[in-house]
């Protein structure tokens, strides 16, 4: 069991603890300046990897961030900048019989915003599920064919399996060989008629590497609390739009967002259990991101010392 998964399984006992200990820090935090800071799907205490935004686009170093655990400086910070051709974005629309109309007509105009905000050469990918869960657009970085896989409407059906779904699009990610993609899913409703269940999707988008950036579109069967779960606990964020015409700004930001981020890593050197406050800096950006972790107990660390060797 690696340390990851056994953290991905405590962790809404985790949160609890956290929270309660060290005040409403949220995973994903973003500071007053624009400095946003969340923790990377490829972070393995003690290596800890961080995926940081910026309010603009410009080149970052390593020596203009400064990084403290519990206000105590973090030494050997690395910062790099995934290369476009290995990232990939899988979009996750919700074509179920509630998205009729004006709904899945600005759902699709939101996708086209999200893929115009991209980088240039990240490959995306287009799932709708309904009742079925369909494979429209494959990961790809041709302007054409994502031009052409968002342009139409797709048919909509009864069902809405967002767990389903999310396993697919997870799936989409770890076999193009992606760790560390995102998935940006839209629902206007709960989950219908999957399969599986939360702690199975949960889980494949965690085996992947991916984070999940979830979308609540406000309706008549809306309930946001799984949504805000599963982004939670995959190190995402969860945004809400009260119509259907908001759309198109959240997915746009979202595309600035990961298109300006930088992946944050060092060598922690705290001990087992312990409950902590990441605070990130950057030159020249007013403010301070922050964000919280706690250390895997020393059971889980013997655990994995132990099948490593």
């Amino acid at each position: 069991m690696t340390i990851r998964r056994t953290r991905a399984a405590a962790a809404l006992v985790a949160a609890t603890v956290v929270t309660a200990a060290l005040g409403a820090i949220s995973s994903g935090a973003q500071a007053a300046g624009g400095v946003g800071i969340a923790e990377a799907p490829t972070s393995h205490f003690p290596d800890m990897a961080f995926n940081v935004s910026l309010p603009s686009n410009r080149p970052l170093k390593a020596s203009q961030v400064h990084v403290t655990e519990n206000g105590n400086p973090v030494q050997d910070v690395r910062v790099s900048k995934p290369g476009a051709d290995k990232s990939g974005v899988v979009l996750l629309i919700d074509a179920s019989n509630s998205m009729t109309g004006k709904p899945i007509a600005n759902a699709m105009k939101a996708a086209r915003g999200f893929a115009e905000r991209r980088n240039p050469g990240q490959r995306l990918a287009l799932v709708t599920f309904n009742k079925k869960v369909d494979v429209v657009l494959p990961l790809t970085n041709d302007e054409a064919s994502i031009a052409a896989g968002l342009a139409d409407e797709p048919p909509l059906a009864n069902g809405t399996h967002v767990y389903d779904a999310l396993e697919q699009a997870a799936e989409v990610l770890k076999d193009a060989g992606i760790a560390g993609g995102s998935i940006v899913l839209l629902s206007d409703g709960k989950d219908v008629g999957s399969k599986g269940d939360q702690e199975a999707a949960v889980k494949a988008v965690t085996d992947a590497q991916a984070r999940v950036f979830a979308v609540g579109l406000r309706s008549g069967q809306f309930t946001p609390e799984t949504l805000k779960a599963i982004s939670s606990q995959t190190s995402g964020t969860y945004s809400e739009a009260a119509t259907s015409g908001a759309l198109t700004g959240i997915f746009k930001q979202l595309g600035y967002t990961l298109s300006h981020e930088y992946l944050l890593r060092y060598r922690s050197l705290a001990g087992p259990d312990a409950k902590l406050v990441v605070a990130v800096g950057v030159e020249g950006i007013p403010g301070t991101a922050r964000t919280t972790y706690t250390t895997p107990p020393l059971a889980s660390l013997v655990s994995v010392q132990k099948a490593s060797r």
